[in-house]
């Protein structure tokens, strides 16, 4: 199965994606590199069916988690890519990805292997097609 399809997208749309890594391999995803802002604008204007957030520490996360929570209560999808390459960002982990978004009220709707130094969850108030 495509990533495309994985990450409930239509195929040959630009996804918003911030703190884009260099090394990812997104596969048949189009990536469009943006800011929290932006991607949030993009895909509550129906550009894109959600967007991807590449959480580079947990701290960063926390200091996001109000941005992220408005964007989850006003129903735009997200997906938070976690490195699972403990030389990466050996801070970051699923289990912390998920206490977080959890703390302030976000619901994880699916789970999915990016690539093979990053994974990530996927939070909506919209059920999972």
């Amino acid at each position: 199965m495509s990533l495309t399809k994985k990450l409930f997208l239509a195929e040959g749309t630009q996804v918003p994606c911030v703190n884009l890594p260099v090394e990812v391999d997104l596969g048949d995803v189009h990536p469009w590199a943006a800011s929290l802002a932006a991607a949030i604008e993009l895909v509550a204007e129906g550009k894109s069916p959600a967007f991807i957030y590449f959480a580079e520490s947990a701290s960063e996360l926390k200091l996001l988690r109000d941005d992220l929570k408005l964007a989850y209560k006003n129903k735009i999808g997200f997906w938070i890519a976690y490195s699972t390459n403990p030389n990466l960002d050996p801070e970051l982990s699923r289990k912390k990805v998920l206490k977080r978004m959890k703390k302030a009220g976000m619901k994880t709707r699916a789970e999915e292997v990016i690539d093979r130094n990053w994974s990530g969850l996927y939070f909506s108030k919209n059920k999972v097609k």
